[in-house]
């Protein structure tokens, strides 16, 4: 893989007011007109920066406050110092408004300093002209949430895992395009740092070379890259739609490549190389990988001869984020069905989601119940420790259409316990500590019968439901569900 190494942007990053030009402070568009000219730097420290006219930027662009830029449907050229970025990001650009971006030199827009820079990109059409990276995240974080980008070689590249910064990509929306004319082009979009892609168009022209591959979306060893949907593909000769050497993860999407293949998972080329497909429909030429077999998964091998499994057509359970508390009528039943001896800890509000990871509009179910069981794990850890010389029982009841019923809870060791049901509502968790020298008639009593809480529904806390694949919370793990 190609690697251009600014190094005039690292120096800018480091040691920024080493070695300048002449540095200009600016608050105004007007201020902007009247000091653009080549070789100075321009700071910008007003919060407002609005287009009232077509300009041709020569001069060095610093954004040193939190600023809007308003295209306001006019057209900003930016032609300044080649081999450097343009318009650098210290602080927050905010880019707004319909309106025409040319990148007429190497390097249009970038994020670097030690701060916490930011850029926003709300719409506007963005072309380049040039061999280069449109954007370069360095450190802070790009955010697209729209707009349409044309660039020959890569349309935004997070440099940050590179140089160990943090930087974080992502992208909620817009169309993305590289059109090939750069053969060695890496990717529409290049990560080597953290990169989320939950929407948008992403399509390359390029070709598969000596240099590159063409990517719609392109992985480095030290990326992460996870994608929850969108459309991705690739035209070029050879070209490999998402190309994977770091820790990619598909949720969901589009993939195809009309003369390559969709994926590849290069281990040969990177120890590093993880993949996960978890959903999504794939097309391609090189491996024939559509239309898969209905049934649970189908086996894709891919250039490298490594094999990966692509699940199809299998409903996936999920949790979705839910704020709730326990209503006094599910409180009322849960401490009558409570054990003795024991109290309330805390309630959670348990929701399962029906989602079609092959359905790239992500549309979903909620579920009240399934026809058979699901492991349910909720999050104890949070509980007073375990006095010294006790042990800890757990309980768990379940309120579902007014019924109040226990449930065995299994301690899984780790700050959560876990219990079996096919039913989602309101669940509590109840704990006794006991003596662990004292030997209980009921120690095999799992299933909790009714009693008197000697705590109130004064202590119960609010919890969020997050979502699966690990996270803190509740998590309902999926058990397939080929038929509903």
């Amino acid at each position: 893989m190609k690697k251009k190494i600014l190094f005039t942007l690292l120096l800018v990053m480091l040691f920024p007011f080493v070695v300048k030009a002449q540095d200009v402070t600016v608050t105004s568009f007007n201020e902007l007109k009247a000091n653009n000219v080549s070789g100075n730097v321009l700071n910008y420290t007003g919060t407002e920066l609005a287009l009232t006219e077509d300009i041709t930027l020569v001069a060095s662009l610093y954004i040193k406050a939190d600023t809007t830029l308003n295209l306001n449907g006019h057209k900003l050229t930016l032609a300044a110092n080649s081999g450097n970025y343009t318009v650098v990001v210290f602080n927050q650009l905010t880019i707004n408004g319909e309106g025409t971006v040319i990148v007429a030199d190497y390097d249009g827009f970038a994020t670097a300093g030690s701060g916490s820079p930011k850029l926003i990109v709300n719409g506007g059409t963005f072309t380049q002209t040039a061999d280069d990276y449109m954007f370069g995240l360095f450190a802070g974080e790009m955010i697209f949430n729209d707009g349409t980008f044309t660039a020959p070689y890569c349309v935004v590249n997070n440099f940050a895992g590179l140089y160990n910064l943090n930087g974080k990509l992502t992208i909620n929306g817009g169309t993305f395009k590289t059109t090939g004319t750069d053969d060695w082009g890496d990717g529409t979009v290049m990560n080597s740092g953290i990169a989320e892609i939950n929407g948008g168009t992403f399509t390359s022209e390029g070709n598969e070379s000596a240099g590159g591959f063409g990517a719609a979306i392109y992985t480095d060893p030290t990326g992460t890259t996870t994608i929850s949907r969108g459309t991705f593909t690739t035209t070029g000769q050879g070209a490999v739609t998402i190309y994977n050497l770091g820790t990619t993860v598909i949720e969901n999407g589009s993939f195809e490549s009309t003369n390559g293949s969709a994926i590849e998972n290069d281990t040969a080329s990177s120890a590093n190389a993880s993949l996960t497909l978890i959903g999504g429909s794939y097309s391609d030429s090189a491996n024939s990988v559509a239309p898969f077999v209905d049934n649970d998964s189908a086996q894709y091998t891919n250039n490298e001869g490594n094999a990966v499994v692509v699940p199809r057509d299998v409903l996936v359970i999920k949790t979705f984020p839910v704020l709730s508390d326990a209503s006094q009528a599910d409180l009322a039943l849960i401490n009558e069905a409570m054990s003795d001896g024991f109290q309330l800890a805390k309630t959670f509000d348990v929701t399962a989601w029906l989602v079609n990871p092959n359905d790239n509009n992500a549309r979903v179910e909620q579920l009240t119940s399934t026809g058979e069981e699901v492991e349910v794990t909720l999050d104890v850890s949070d509980l007073p420790d375990v006095p010294e010389g006790m042990v800890r029982e757990f309980e768990v009841i379940k309120v579902h259409n007014g019924v109040a019923e226990g449930l065995q809870a299994d301690d899984n060791g780790d700050g959560t316990i876990s219990t079996l049901s096919s039913e989602f509502s309101t669940y509590a968790v109840t704990y006794r500590d006991t003596d662990s020298t004292q030997n209980r008639e009921d120690d095999s009593e799992t299933v909790p019968t009714t009693g008197a809480n000697p705590g109130t529904g004064d202590t119960i806390l609010l919890f969020v439901l997050l979502m699966v694949f690990g996270l803190a919370g509740i998590t309902v793990t999926s058990k397939k569900l080929a038929n509903r």
